[in-house]
């Protein structure tokens, strides 16, 4: 599954205005997913937690995996501590 992120700034234009009101948007930010042309989920809400587990819950019920967990920048490898035996 590939995805395009595309932005769309309502302003008070009528095209953009009809946009808005074809694709049902009443809040701002609104994120539409779709799948060919068709809209599969929404989220509203600028809750950047929320929006990833709404990414993560349309991925997965289009069998798609997770991306693997990334390390944070700067992160040092742990090290092992051995006991010495006496």
């Amino acid at each position: 599954m590939s995805s395009a992120p595309h932005r769309l700034l309502g302003d008070d234009n009528e095209e953009c205005g009809q946009l808005l009101r074809e694709l049902n948007i009443q809040q701002v930010p609104t994120f539409l997913f779709f799948r060919g042309d068709q809209e599969v989920a929404r989220h509203v809400g600028a809750s950047r937690g929320d929006l990833i587990g709404k990414i993560l819950e349309v991925q997965a019920a289009f069998g798609v995996a997770p991306p693997p967990a990334q390390k944070p920048a700067g992160a040092k490898p742990r090290k092992r501590w051995s006991r010495a035996r006496a």
